[in-house]
């Protein structure tokens, strides 16, 4: 009799330990793409960033090869 109440006692806690186990997954399963969405939008903005400031650098050296040897001119104001 004792034994049988120690082995429902076990199987009861491991029963809820495996419950607790489950519905964490199951929460981090529902989590994750959330977190990862917000990260990806979040890179997809720096990389805009990124490319006006390589469009800005490309428009600056063109300027510089368009006009190696005339002095005269200035650079176009931004």
């Amino acid at each position: 009799m004792i034994a049988d109440a120690t082995g429902e006692m076990l199987t009861g806690a491991f029963g809820v330990f495996i419950g607790l186990l489950i519905l964490s997954l199951a929460i981090c399963w529902l989590i994750f793409p959330v977190v990862v969405l917000s990260k990806f939008n979040e890179l997809l903005k720096i990389e805009r960033e990124a490319m006006k400031a390589r469009t800005e650098v490309a428009k600056a050296l063109q300027w510089m090869v368009d006009n190696w040897k005339d002095e005269s001119s200035k650079p176009p104001q931004v």
